[in-house]
């Protein structure tokens, strides 16, 4: 599928139980991130790869195949017209979050954005969905840049942040300060992390930002840094994902 110039490096998958060892045929130039499912069968990676750009890919180690994740809908072998990179997977490999600036990354068409916004693919069934999206409109971008942060290992929920004033129904971001959020993956909700103490749903007031958020494996508790000048909840527990 990817050419590769001469004296290029490889990312290369070992078995330590065998011994044996696959490269992949796309060259990582400037790779930031790698992740492995779980079993081994899949690295995830993102980086340029033979002159298309800075993308996502996952490489099955098995068959020595490597796919583009943020592909173009319909087009594989396509990359999104945007830089992307990988945030998080799901431990067995089926979703994918990432971070993009491609405006067509989405099946329902071109998606003009304020900058970066977050994705999260979904490999088994081939559909992809816009995590930082405006409330109650999950294919419009939210009115700021966003960042994925992090992705429980059960799939259940990504962390991201953004300054954005439109991700919340109801009252919007009026301090526009970087907050945490959590999309609940089954119910297709963004909630708000960074909220004001014993009010979930409602930004914690005062300016600083809320940031580095990271999120246990089930998708249950969110853990987070804040400078707020009131304070807000550094653990977020009983997030739903049913």
């Amino acid at each position: 599928m990817f050419g590769l110039p001469s004296m290029a490096s490889r990312l290369v998958a070992l078995d330590l139980a065998t011994g044996a060892s696959r490269a992949s045929t796309v060259v990582p130039v400037g790779l930031d991130e790698i992740r492995i499912a779980d079993g081994g069968g899949t690295v995830f990676f993102d980086g340029s790869g033979a002159g298309i750009g800075f993308h996502v890919f996952a490489f099955d180690r098995l068959t020595g195949a490597t796919e583009i994740v943020d592909s173009v809908p319909g087009n594989p072998n396509q990359a999104v017209n945007g830089r992307s990179t990988l945030v998080e997977i799901s431990s067995d490999g089926r979703f994918v979050c990432a971070t993009s600036s491609a405006t067509d990354v989405l099946a329902t068409g071109p998606t003009p954005t304020a900058g970066s916004q977050v994705f999260l693919f979904d490999r088994l069934i081939g559909t992809r969905r816009l995590v930082s999206h405006v409330a109650g409109l999950p294919t419009t971008p939210c009115n700021a840049l966003a960042r994925g942060e992090d992705f429980s290992g059960n799939g259940a929920c990504v962390v991201f942040t953004t300054s954005a004033t439109d991700v919340l129904g109801g009252p919007p971001n009026a301090f526009g300060q970087t907050n945490v959020y959590a999309f609940d993956v089954a119910r297709g909700v963004v909630e708000v992390a960074s909220a004001a103490p014993g009010a979930p749903g409602s930004i914690a007031p005062g300016f600083g930002r809320a940031d580095r958020p990271i999120v246990s494996h089930d998708g249950l508790r969110i853990a987070f840094s804040s400078d707020r000048s009131s304070r807000c909840d550094v653990v977020c527990e009983g997030h739903s994902n049913s």
